[in-house]
């Protein structure tokens, strides 16, 4: 069993394959990466093809260079978990 990480990718939308000697190629398309995820990805690899490789290919994400604003995705689990006892929700909201 082999294992790889790759620290630090900016988020975006990834498609990864692997080969190995003696095995069919393996992909896997469309593997997004928000702030903060820790994404594994397990192959079961079948016997066929003679080579090895492995590649890593992402889209550029935009970057707005107009302001230094900080931003972050939050997701829907989040909110759900949010502690809103006495406040209202539409001030969660603005």
């Amino acid at each position: 069993m082999w294992q790889y990480v790759a620290p630090d990718l900016p988020i975006g939308h990834y498609n990864v394959k692997v080969e190995a000697s003696g095995f069919k190629v393996a992909e896997q398309k469309g593997v997004v990466l928000q702030v903060g995820d820790r994404v594994r990805l397990d192959y079961q690899m079948a016997m066929g093809g003679a080579s090895e490789t492995v590649t890593v290919e992402a889209n550029a994400v935009r970057v707005q260079t107009d302001s230094g604003e900080v931003s972050n995705v939050i997701t829907d689990q989040q909110v759900a978990q949010l502690a809103v006892n006495g406040r209202s929700i539409y001030s969660l909201l603005s």
